[in-house]
């Protein structure tokens, strides 16, 4: 890392905002930070079209999906380097009210995302982080946790040695 006021590249540093982005897979409640690799955190997938790739190429490993849209995960931990606990990440709708409740909140949602980017240096590792600050639901798909079948005839019926 450089002193004084240059910095490692010419990434946007600070807080901005990712607006219009498809929300997959939110997991924000505070009460529920979720642990993958051993790290509890908070975690989106952010989501947009090909052609906005360099929007959010600088926010995490970006990755092209199935439908040809692009996407990345940005995550906030629960903790901090202490090991206090953090600030989770604020959730709110089209005119700002506070989300409170957090599971039902389906894939394909869409809103504004807020995240915070800084350089660190730590243990001989330099880089620049991208924390999850805050999302607004602009659009909300409701997850309704139900699983849809078509109704099959009778003879359609699977039977233990089918699977």
């Amino acid at each position: 890392m450089s002193k004084g006021n240059t910095h490692m590249s010419d990434t946007n540093l600070g807080t901005s905002i990712l607006r219009n982005v498809t929300l997959n897979y939110l997991k924000v409640d505070p009460s529920k930070p979720v642990s993958p690799f051993g790290t509890l955190q908070w975690e989106v997938q952010i989501e947009v079209p090909e052609d906005r790739s360099d929007e959010i190429s600088e926010m995490g490993k970006l990755r092209t999906l199935d439908n040809g849209n692009v996407a990345v995960n940005i995550k906030r931990k629960a903790l901090k380097h202490d090991g206090s606990p953090n600030f989770p990440v604020a959730l709110v709708d089209a005119k700002k009210n506070t989300i409170e409740v957090f599971n039902n909140i389906g894939n394909g949602s869409t809103g504004n995302v807020k995240v915070y980017r800084n350089e660190y240096d730590v243990a001989g590792r330099q880089g620049i982080s991208t924390s999850l600050s805050a999302i607004q639901i602009t659009n909300l798909i409701e997850y309704t946790g139900s699983v849809d079948f078509d109704i099959e005839a009778d003879d359609a019926v699977a039977t233990h040695d089918d699977f």
